[in-house]
């Protein structure tokens, strides 16, 4: 099992059965400083053999990304174009899956209203489309952490889990899958702390899945 830890000890995991996880998702924090501009925030993905997607905010607010592709990095960080304005200092979720048409990538971000935006990006080798998902949008606390998970839920049915803190801390889980879209998120676990960070790892070959 490879599991992903954010920058705060974690306090609790919780575990969750439901289908076979694919990918994972990383977020974390750090004070690296890739591009010149000091660097608050941290999330990266990775799907196929050796596709890797790297995300950072700076202390403005502004995102950046920057890929691997086939096992070598494209340049240097480019500037992320938002529609909805990023909150500063706040963290990164990401996750990412390969098919035919090439890496299909979400980036999950806290807006100035304290709303989770979904990005979607597309990359057919290093040239990538981006956009954002109107239908995706999830009040949460300033203080929220969250996570995203990509998962398998059935032959030829894949998904999306989003985890956050909703207004009275417990941990929620807005759920999406090719039929249905997006549904609204459901209750699970204790009553966290109004500033905890939150992960997810995963289990490949098992329908495990592990929130911290």
């Amino acid at each position: 099992m490879r599991t992903i830890t954010s920058s705060n000890s974690a306090r609790s995991v919780l575990k969750i059965f439901a289908s076979p996880i694919i990918l994972f998702t990383a977020v974390a924090s750090s004070q690296v400083d890739p591009s010149g501009a000091k660097t608050v925030s941290l999330a990266a993905s990775a799907c196929g053999e050796v596709d890797i997607q790297l995300f950072s905010q700076d202390a403005s607010g502004k995102l950046f990304f920057r890929q691997s592709v086939a096992g070598v990095w494209q340049g240097s960080a480019q500037v992320i174009p938002l529609k909805v304005e990023a909150k500063p200092k706040k963290p990164l979720a990401a996750v990412s899956w390969q098919d035919s048409s090439g890496d299909n990538i979400r980036l999950y971000y806290l807006s100035t209203d304290d709303d989770i935006i979904e990005l979607v990006i597309s990359c057919s080798g290093a040239a990538c489309t981006w956009s954002s998902n109107t239908g995706f949008k999830v009040r949460t606390i300033p203080t929220s952490g969250f996570a995203a998970a990509y998962i398998r839920i059935s032959e030829g049915d894949w998904g999306l889990r989003v985890y956050y803190l909703s207004s009275r801390s417990f941990i929620s889980e807005p759920t999406w899958n090719s039929s249905s879209g997006w549904t609204s998120g459901y209750q699970i676990g204790e009553q966290a702390h109004a500033n905890s960070s939150l992960t997810v790892s995963v289990e490949p070959g098992t329908p495990n899945l592990q929130v911290y």
